[in-house]
């Protein structure tokens, strides 16, 4: 499962599984101070607050009794603002716009020159 947050953001993991005997579960992803793992009521939860670009990455849980495991894996991404062009992008379509510029006027005064 792929899962996008927003920069800042907080997001909230759920690991449940049924078995007898009742599983015990882990969590395995890279150690951050934003992120908290507990266990309540039968479900492994881990939050993520104050979501940054160290915050990405694959949580996995592992739901695991003497009968066998189970396994859930989040891929956890950073949402892109969308609306936000990056400079090279930005100085791409400025380059653009100045020659287009640049060939009109040149187009223009050859058209000028040869009217009068």
């Amino acid at each position: 499962e792929t899962l996008s947050v927003s920069p800042g953001g907080r997001i909230v993991l759920n690991c449940s599984a049924e078995g007898k005997p009742h599983p015990d579960y882990s969590w395995n992803y890279t150690a951050a101070p934003n992120v908290k793992n507990q266990t309540m009521d039968g479900v492994a939860v881990v939050t993520i607050t104050g979501f940054l670009e160290r915050s990405v990455g694959i949580y996995t849980c592992t739901a695991r009794n003497s009968v066998g495991e189970s396994q859930k894996t989040f891929k956890v991404e950073l949402k892109s603002s969308g609306n936000q062009g990056s400079p090279g992008r930005v100085i791409g379509i400025l380059i653009g716009v100045g020659l287009a510029l640049a060939v009109l006027i040149f187009i223009f005064h050859k058209c000028k020159n040869r009217t009068s």
